[in-house]
């Protein structure tokens, strides 16, 4: 012990062990390890890939760029999974995570990296503490749902969120956290897969701006509607001319005035009744595909792929290679698809010249 240190008394009872040190030291040396920390918080969004190598990396940036700039020293690190079976495990120290190597057969769907560190600015006269955390969560996660600030319902604007790798700091000293908050996310950047092809943004210009579609197939919707009904208009003329021709023939005929009424009440009776049917639900049919079917399956054609891979598990590997070897054939798959959609629209048109026929007569 140096010699100029003074040792502390400690003062024994029967319950306790109490240290005689001044409360307002005492006060001050808390409020100069924890500081007075702010949170500044982002994210970077894609489709993305990471690993136990992408981790070391994240930890390898991190640690060396704090310990270039101040004198510091790494307090704890945690890590947390999430699995498709509802379960997590919990890690405390790198080298614990890293040497993991989970025996079930789990997909991972979420993780949590935090580093807590101790940091001795040059404005200070002591350390204190900065805590990271990099995490990317899933909506069902307990993490997850805490932090969710609205409800998400399943539509074409929540089927074309990308996913996310989060991020914030818990600094004392905001110009040294927003420095370390852009290393993070250059870093995290990396993960992303970005693809420059002209197909590729055109799509995504398509999915950002899919109101766009949904409008248009709208007013398409509705332009079918009323060429559909001007149509049947001319159907209905037509009914009307063959009816007072039948009408005729049978009223020039040899049967009682009773039996004639009866014809005629039946006739109109079912005439109608075929017109009104024939009249509401073509159109309105018209509408709803073109309202609710008909955009879904144009956004299946064009979107984007939106995947997140946590390879910490061997499922999770297996899970990608799979999901790659079906994108591969999505292609030809969309190809025929378009042929089929060709062949059956040709259908369609003698189905419905059939349909007419049937309602004339």
């Amino acid at each position: 012990m140096d010699q100029n240190t003074q040792p502390v008394p400690m003062l024994y009872n029967q319950s306790s062990i109490s240290l005689p040190l001044n409360e307002n030291a005492f006060k001050e040396f808390i409020v100069s390890l924890l500081g007075q920390p702010e949170t500044i918080e982002g994210y970077v969004e894609g489709e993305f890939e990471i690993d136990m190598g992408g981790l070391e990396y994240l930890n390898s940036q991190i640690d060396s760029r704090i310990d270039k700039q101040n004198i510091s020293s790494l307090l704890e690190f945690r890590a947390k999974l999430f699995f498709n079976d509802g379960s997590s495990t919990s890690f405390n120290g790198l080298q614990s995570f890293l040497g993991h190597n989970e025996i079930r057969p789990l997909i991972c769907e979420g993780f949590l990296f935090t580093w807590t560190y101790l940091v001795k600015f040059n404005n200070k006269q002591a350390s204190e503490k900065q805590e990271i955390s990099i995490s990317s969560l899933k909506e069902n996660t307990p993490e997850a749902k805490r932090t969710k600030r609205r409800k998400i319902f399943l539509d074409i604007e929540a089927l074309a969120k990308a996913p996310k790798i989060s991020y914030s700091i818990r600094c004392t000293d905001k110009d040294w956290g927003i420095e370390i908050i852009e290393l993070i996310r250059r870093c995290s950047s990396r993960f992303i897969k970005v693809s420059s092809s002209v197909g590729i943004n055109f799509r995504r210009k398509m999915v950002e701006n899919f109101e766009l579609v949904e409008f248009f197939c709208l007013f398409l919707g509705t332009i079918l509607s009323f060429v559909m009904i001007e149509q049947l208009s001319t159907l209905d003329l037509k009914i009307c001319n063959d009816l007072a021709s039948q009408a005729d023939q049978y009223i020039k005929g040899g049967a009682s005035l009773e039996r004639k009424i009866n014809f005629l009440t039946q006739l109109v009776s079912s005439c109608n009744s075929k017109r009104a049917s024939f009249s509401v639900v073509f159109p309105l049919g018209t509408l709803f595909l073109s309202m609710f079917v008909v955009p879904v399956i144009i956004y299946k054609i064009i979107q984007l792929p939106n995947y997140r891979f946590l390879l910490f598990t061997e499922e999770s590997k297996k899970e990608r290679d799979e999901y790659f070897r079906k994108l591969a054939d999505r292609k030809t798959f969309w190809i025929v698809t378009v042929l089929v959609g060709l062949i059956i629209g040709l259908l369609g048109n003698y189905i419905f010249t059939f349909l007419i026929n049937i309602f004339v007569k």
